[in-house]
């Protein structure tokens, strides 16, 4: 459900980024903000792929399970390549679906990592008896 509330977020995004960044003279900032955005989807696709758990414990591990694409993407909204002045509605959009990708990854990647506790496998031991 996680991953299904992410994709459609994402195509929002993507428009939004449109919105901001849709005439000729933002062409280069389009264009980064929608790399920035692949990789993103490259991530969630590597996180969602056999032998994820493992990758997210190993960035867990180092601290750096947290960073993401869209950290940059938001600094881009409202940094010097700032769209915040003349796209208010659209900026104010893309921080809005951001905060949420952010909440959605947050919570699939804690239900990865996350291990049974004993009691469960003891409760499903017992059960198959």
């Amino acid at each position: 459900a996680l991953i299904n509330k992410e994709a459609c977020d994402l195509r929002l995004l993507r428009r939004a980024i449109f919105g901001m960044f849709g005439t000729r003279q933002h062409a280069v900032r389009r264009a980064r903000a929608l790399r920035l955005l692949k990789r993103y989807v490259d991530q969630i696709d590597r996180e969602c792929n056999a032998g994820a758990i493992e990758s997210l414990e190993v960035l867990e591990l180092s601290g750096g399970v947290a960073t993401n694409e869209l950290d940059e993407f938001s600094a881009m909204l409202h940094g010097v390549d700032g769209a915040a002045a003349s796209r208010q509605g659209s900026v104010g959009i893309a921080d809005g679906i951001i905060s949420r990708l952010n909440s959605y990854r947050s919570d699939r990647v804690a239900l990865l990592l996350t291990d049974f506790p004993d009691l469960h496998w003891i409760v499903l031991s017992a059960l198959s008896v």
